[in-house]
């Protein structure tokens, strides 16, 4: 299981300057997923995962989003296996 509570919070879209982007990919690529609370719904919450292919680039994304933020640790493992078996098929060996 992940440990949501080491995560930093992360930032406004507002303070998106380039050096908090790669700020932000670098955390993606550490702990394999990404949060995002109230973007699209209140209270809505999404879990995203890159998917690598063999050059580990970023070819996609496998996201789902849920309502109640107490469910958040049960889907984030899901999530991140999901992403890494895609990322295998696609050659990934990181």
């Amino acid at each position: 299981m992940q440990n949501t509570n080491a995560l930093p919070f992360l930032i406004k879209l507002s303070e998106h300057t380039k050096e908090n982007v790669y700020f932000e990919l670098r955390l993606i690529k550490q702990y394999g997923f990404s949060l995002t609370f109230g973007e699209k719904e209140k209270n809505g919450t999404s879990i995203v995962a890159p998917i690598f292919p063999w050059d580990d680039t970023i070819a996609a994304a496998i996201s789902i989003s849920i309502d109640q933020i107490g469910l958040l640790e049960q889907f984030i493992d899901t999530v991140v296996k999901c992403a890494k078996e895609i990322s295998n098929e696609m050659g990934w060996i990181g």
